[in-house]
């Protein structure tokens, strides 16, 4: 799982590129910030993924929302 957890970083780092677009890309930079949070967390717990469903809070969704918002400008 190791292995699947840092392929998807990469592909995560090489999605969006620094210099895009912020405006026109900003749902997609939010999506990616919260998709790391979640396999941060899945690391984190050992990957129990067949266990249990792993989810992030509306506070820890809103509060990556506004660190992307906040960092592009």
């Amino acid at each position: 799982m190791r292995h699947e957890a840092a392929q998807a970083r990469s592909r995560f780092a090489a999605a969006i590129s620094p210099r895009d677009d912020f405006k026109s890309l900003l749902p997609a930079r939010i999506m990616s910030a919260v998709y790391q949070k979640i396999l941060d967390r899945i690391e984190r717990e050992d990957f129990p993924v067949l266990q249990k469903r792993i989810s992030l809070s509306p506070r820890e969704k809103l509060t990556s929302t506004l660190g992307v918002f906040f960092r592009g400008f």
